[in-house]
């Protein structure tokens, strides 16, 4: 399918595997050039290798914890160009009020929410600058339906599926 993508770029959180990776590779196939950021080198490094042998894009890589702020802020500096910015980072554990760890729901947190907004922050005001860009969102689905055996996901996905709703 032809979206139009041809030398955009991509910038997706997440990216070493699962839906983020999954982005990834359909991008590329659309001649996206893509920025992949996660946390563990070997993995982004593979998910690399994985799309340069299916599409001929160029793939960067950032080994970066977007639970720290500054790695957030730094991904405008190494990606200042983003036409398409896809927050997918963080897993949140399932679990009810009454066996998740304050730690397990601010660690969680702290990729999946604060990451979300710090990158969509510091990304955004160049997009807006270049005159446009776009911002995706992926969220499960415990963020639109709400389960008490999944309180910190999915009160995680819900807030950021509200990050870019203005």
């Amino acid at each position: 399918m032809e979206l139009g993508l041809k030398g955009k770029t991509a910038l997706l959180t997440g990216a070493s595997k699962g839906l983020g990776l999954g982005c990834a590779k359909e991008l590329a196939a659309e001649e996206c050039n893509v920025h992949l950021v996660a946390r563990t080198l070997a993995d982004l490094e593979a998910a690399r290798d994985e799309i340069k042998a299916d599409a001929s894009v160029e793939v960067a890589i950032h080994s970066l914890d977007l639970g720290a702020p500054a790695a957030c802020e730094s991904l405008a500096e190494l990606c200042p160009d983003a036409d398409i910015l896809v927050n997918s980072a963080g897993g949140v554990p399932s679990g009810t009020l009454d066996n998740l760890s304050d730690s397990e729901w601010r660690d969680s947190w702290g990729v999946k929410v604060f990451g979300a907004a710090a990158v969509t922050k510091a990304i955004y005001p160049l997009m807006k600058a270049r005159g446009g860009g776009v911002i995706i969102n992926m969220i499960g689905m415990h963020g639109e339906r709400p389960r008490a055996t999944h309180l910190a996901s999915g009160g995680a996905n819900a807030a950021v599926m509200s990050i870019t709703r203005a």
